[in-house]
């Protein structure tokens, strides 16, 4: 992602697999596999989390704190507390 010249305080990565961010794992939502899954509703579940982070001038320090919860930062759990 640094790669792309953009602000990583403005960049998130939404995935499964904890390989496709590992080199900016501050910057991840992790989400559970949707694979032949067809009632999956991740990104649905997602959808207010998402739209609240744009309130965040930096979406680390959101995601940082998501990540210390050892609730949330399980890879089948979406939702927030």
């Amino acid at each position: 992602m640094r790669t792309l010249g953009r602000n990583l305080s403005e960049i998130l990565i939404v995935d499964n697999s904890p390989v496709c961010y590992c080199l900016q794992p501050e910057n991840a939502v992790p989400i559970k596999s949707w694979f032949d899954d067809q009632k999956d509703i991740e990104l649905y579940e997602l959808n207010i989390f998402l739209k609240e982070l744009n309130n965040f001038s930096d979406v680390r320090t959101v995601l940082g704190v998501i990540a210390t919860d050892s609730i949330a930062a399980k890879q089948e759990t979406t939702s927030i507390n």
